[in-house]
């Protein structure tokens, strides 16, 4: 990698166990939404990545995708200047990278983001929500 390389924006961040940290979320989801839009699937049926991710950015310029491993313990005190210089940063290019994913899904002509209809999320039910169906009450 370059040393001048700079990051575009942030694909997908999760903990060692599979969560996302608030406000950590990327624009990998979006973008791959986007991609099984207009048939370039990158994700299984139940929104797993494939081992590949999709990738934006503009006409002309060299693309890098690099894996980094985010250190669970860090600093993220927002006082802290360099961390929210830091942060501010990822926020603007994640922002310049969807405003990439709303430009290209105009082109395509497909709705933008937020006016897509969401499939329900696949989940088994709750304990709740499969007794309701077996009708039984549960208080």
């Amino acid at each position: 990698m370059p040393d001048d390389a700079d990051p575009l924006y942030e694909l997908d961040c999760r903990s060692l166990h599979g969560y996302k940290p608030s406000g950590e979320e990327g624009i990998g989801g979006a973008l791959a939404h986007t991609c099984g839009e207009i048939g370039c699937t990158v994700t299984d049926q139940d929104g797993n990545f494939i081992d590949k991710y999709a990738a934006i950015a503009p006409r002309g310029s060299p693309l890098m995708i690099a894996g980094i491993y985010r250190l669970r313990f860090r600093v993220s005190n927002p006082l802290n200047v360099g961390v929210s210089d830091a942060w501010s940063r990822i926020r603007e290019g994640n922002r310049e990278g969807l405003a990439w994913i709303e430009r290209c899904r105009k082109e395509q002509g497909l709705l933008p983001l937020h006016l897509r209809k969401r499939p329900a999320p696949n989940r088994a039910p709750s304990h709740r929500q499969q007794a309701r169906a077996d009708g039984l009450s549960l208080r």
